[in-house]
Formats: C-alpha cells, sequence, structure tokens
C-alpha cells in the first residue's frame, strides 16, 4: 500500500505509518483479510478497468462490524514495466445506510403483512356478520308464513334469541379487543367468590351446548374469594367454554373444574385455578403457542366451519394478565382435545367483607303490582315501537319520542318514572335531553337510563355526568331491564 487519505485513517483508526509499504491484506493486524476483496484483487480486477458497488460486511478489530462500500480502478500508466499496476481503492462506510435500508425493508414487510392481516380480518368479520343475519332472515320469513306450524314458531324464537347472542358477543368482543390493545379496559374490582361467576358462565352456555349434545360437568360449592371484575370473569369463562363447544364433535364432552392451589413465599394466598377441558378438535402443535395472539385463526379456509374473529382469546389473556393472574392453553394435538387453564389469586377475606351481588343472578322479577310510567325515546322507529310493545306486555304504560323537542314534551305531559333514553339523537343529544329532564322538579326523582350504543368507560362516565342513574348498551337483556324498572319503585 502507497498512501491513504485522511478520511482513511480516521475510518480505520490507523496511523500512517502502520500501512505505507505494507500490503492491503495485512492492514492494521489482518483488518482487511476479507475473502470478497481478495477475490476482488486477485481474479476480477486484473480482468477490468474498474469494479464499482462492490458491498462487503466484515468484522473489524478496531471498528467492529461494518457494511462498505468500495470501488476499486486499475491506474495504467503509473507503473513502469517492473512494476505491479498501481490500483486505486475507494471505501466508503455505508452501515447506517445499511441499517436503515434493512429497517424499512422490514417495516414495509411488517406493514404489508398488516394490510393482509387486515385485509383477511374484514374478510372474516363480513363472514362472521352474515352468520348470524341469514338464520335471522330465515326464522322471520318461517315466522310469517301461513303454513307455519305453532311448534315451528316456537322452534324459531329460539333460533331468534341464539342468533342475536352471537351478534351481540360479536359486537361485544370487537369493542373489547380495541380496549384491551390499547391498555384502555377498566376494570371494577372487589372481593368476589369465584364459583357463581363460573357457575354464571356455565348456564350463560348452556343453551349452545345444549344444541351441541355435550355433557357440561358442574363446579364444587364455594366459596372461593378472589379480587376481581365479577363481569369480566363471566365473560372470560364464557369465551372459554363456547371455544370448547364450538371446537368440540355432536356428542363431546366438556370438563369444568375449580380448586384452590396453595401459594408459596412469593405468592402466600396462593391461587384459584379453573380448568375447562374438553374431548373436542384439539390444538395443532404449531398453532399451541400463537392462540391468544390478536387474530390468530387455526382453520383459514374458504369454509371456515367453526368461525370466529380469533379475537377472544386475546381478550381472556389480556383480562387475566390484569386480574395478576396467567392463562395457558394445553393439547396433546389434533383430535385429541384441549385443555385452558386460568390461574388467579386468591384474596383472604371474610365473607362479610365480599362485596354484595356475587352470587348468582336470580330470576327475572315478578311484574305484578309494578307497572310503571315509561318514556322510550330513540330515533329509530322499530328499535321505540318494539321496546315499547315488550314493556307494554310486561304491564307498563309506555309512551314514544323520536327527538328532543317531542321527548321534553312527552316529560312535560307525561311525567315518566323512568325515561329510557337514546344517546345519538338529531338535533339534540341524549346527554342535553337528560341535563334538561334532571332540571324539572318533577324529574328529579325519575330514573334516568340512556339506552345507546355507545359502551365505552369514558361515555359511561358522561353520562353519569349528565344526569342518567344507569348505563345500558343495545341490545339490552330484558331481565335487567326489569330488574331495572323494579329499582325505579322508591324513586316514586
Amino acid at each position: 500500500m502507497r498512501t491513504a487519505n485522511r478520511a482513511f485513517y480516521d475510518l480505520f483508526e490507523v496511523q500512517p505509518a502502520e500501512t505505507e509499504g505494507r500490503s492491503i491484506f495485512d492492514l492494521g493486524n489482518e483488518q482487511w483479510n476479507i475473502p470478497e476483496f481478495r477475490r476482488l484483487l486477485d481474479e476480477v480486477l486484473p480482468r477490468s478497468q474498474a469494479v464499482t458497488n462492490f458491498q462487503v460486511t466484515h468484522h473489524f478489530e478496531r471498528i467492529g462490524r461494518r457494511v462498505m462500500q468500495l470501488n476499486a480502478r486499475r491506474l495504467l500508466g503509473l507503473g513502469g514495466p517492473n512494476l505491479s499496476p498501481a490500483i486505486l481503492v475507494s471505501v466508503e462506510d455505508v452501515t447506517e445506510r445499511s441499517q436503515l435500508e434493512h429497517a424499512y425493508r422490514e417495516r414495509v414487510a411488517e406493514l404489508a403483512a398488516a394490510d393482509r392481516a387486515k385485509d383477511e380480518f374484514l374478510a372474516m368479520l363480513a363472514h362472521e356478520l352474515r352468520n348470524p343475519l341469514g338464520p335471522l332472515r330465515n326464522a322471520l320469513q318461517l315466522m310469517k308464513h301461513p303454513k307455519a306450524s305453532a311448534p315451528t314458531i316456537a322452534d324459531m324464537w329460539d333460533v331468534l334469541d341464539r342468533q342475536v347472542g352471537n351478534l351481540t358477543r360479536l359486537v361485544d368482543d370487537l369493542l373489547d379487543v380495541a380496549r384491551v390493545t390499547r391498555g384502555q379496559i377498566e376494570m371494577r374490582k372487589t372481593v368476589v367468590d369465584l364459583i357463581p361467576i363460573v357457575r354464571q358462565a356455565i348456564t350463560s352456555t348452556k343453551l349452545v351446548v345444549t344444541g351441541r349434545a355435550l355433557a357440561l360437568s358442574g363446579v364444587p360449592d364455594g366459596p372461593l374469594y378472589v379480587e376481581a371484575d365479577a363481569r369480566r370473569l363471566e365473560q372470560v369463562f364464557g369465551n372459554l367454554l363456547n371455544n370448547a363447544s364450538k371446537f368440540n364433535r355432536e356428542g363431546g364432552h366438556i370438563w369444568v373444574t375449580v380448586e384452590a392451589e396453595p401459594g408459596g413465599d412469593q405468592k402466600p394466598a396462593g391461587f384459584a385455578v379453573v380448568r375447562i377441558r374438553d374431548d373436542g378438535l384439539g390444538i395443532d402443535p404449531a398453532m399451541l403457542p400463537r392462540v391468544f395472539d390478536l387474530f390468530a385463526q387455526a382453520d383459514q379456509s374458504l369454509a371456515r366451519p367453526r368461525g370466529g374473529l380469533g379475537i377472544g382469546l386475546t381478550i381472556v389473556r389480556r383480562v387475566i394478565e390484569q386480574h395478576g393472574g396467567r392463562v395457558e392453553a394445553r393439547s396433546a394435538g389434533l383430535g385429541h382435545g384441549s385443555e385452558f387453564i386460568v390461574w388467579i389469586p386468591l384474596a383472604r377475606v371474610p365473607e362479610s367483607e365480599v362485596a354484595p351481588g356475587t352470587h348468582a343472578p336470580s330470576e327475572p322479577p315478578e311484574l305484578q303490582g309494578m307497572a310503571r310510567r315509561v318514556l322510550v325515546v330513540d330515533d329509530s322507529q322499530d328499535g321505540a315501537d318494539t321496546l315499547a310493545r315488550l314493556l307494554r306486555t310486561d304491564g307498563h304504560e309506555v309512551r314514544t319520542a323520536a327527538d328532543g323537542p317531542s321527548a321534553l314534551a312527552a316529560v312535560a305531559a307525561f311525567r315518566p318514572e323512568v325515561v329510557l333514553l337514546d344517546i345519538g339523537l338529531p338535533g339534540m343529544d341524549g346527554y342535553e335531553i337528560a341535563a334538561k329532564v334532571r332540571k324539572a322538579p318533577a324529574m328529579r326523582s325519575a330514573l334516568l337510563v340512556a339506552l345507546t350504543g355507545y359502551g365505552q368507560d369514558r361515555d359511561r362516565e358522561r353520562a353519569r355526568q349528565a344526569g342518567f342513574d344507569q348505563h345500558l348498551t343495545k341490545p339490552v337483556d330484558h331481565a335487567t331491564l326489569l330488574r331495572m324498572l323494579r329499582s325505579a319503585k322508591s324513586r316514586g
């Protein structure tokens, strides 16, 4: 090597005395012992005037791993007949640029994968929404058919109830997964007995289980106390039980066990352990590590006989983790069933300190002597009319309104004991109406219920600030609404 410029010495952290008169392959403690570069000089360059855009990655002893862009050119006429031809080597450190290009390519690949996942999700969502709409429409057409028998119509009521439940769970899961992925899901934890929560989840699942002729075991008597959001835990166990049913076979079995696991030094109180096991389709070993991932789907075929959006188990994991617990999936493989195990920290609290209402809900209250004056405010005519008819059938006196001015006029003339008020109304929204209703002296003790499609925590808080007593998301459960109407009794 004859000489180099200052940038060369700075880049490789060497001095001129270390380079001049030495072989470039021995430069700086063999820093240039690069097989690709030796091949360039020994084989390629003698047959070419110039070689450009030659990139190598190498670990140099002094400066570490670098990516270098090399240009080499023979300089003809600078050497005598007894000298080797002179070679000009240009070296550019492109490590940072290479890293940025690599990161860019990875990001492009991630965005492409996310775009494919989005398209697949939208396709699945359309598929899952249409699934319940088909039987709903068929059932309604059959119920209107002049030749439909009474038993057939009775069966269709069950179909309607079941498919509306499917749609409700689908929408709830979509809203929940958006909240949990942003860490915005709110937990209202109290000390509760876990046994009634599991029993209620089993009761809610029995319609699906009975439809598939599955045998479902019970759970032992309690109590088993945990600090938890009872509604969220029921959602968790409901999701796991629905999955166990959906991915089982006709005549299959589901076993549910609940037990206490002793604690150790780190968790002296121990854990409540809930196991939900089935003898159904099982889980492919390749899929097992990803079952809790968002939008994870074992079956990507067009048939997708068991459906689902791949979000239920993600919600299960996030909710349990927010309770300080964990969840695990196990399976011996396809055709060998599966087991989901949930661990929740136990709470050592006397029963006297357990929050009320943690036992299984009672049956819907009797309606005799409970007639109320109810105002239903909704700009959806079908929504208002069907709810009004249902409440009249229950024995209540009901009027309807479709917007703010007509609602306020009805309040003044009718003086309802209960107002079921939609939020998204034209002109004056439900929050404004509630605030005006609360200012009327005769309505200060009335029960104001927000009956709406807006169900996030900030919507509930805004409803409370506007003067609402309760917040229900559509479609409202009939038994829940009846219990709420009963609570208006003390309000006069």
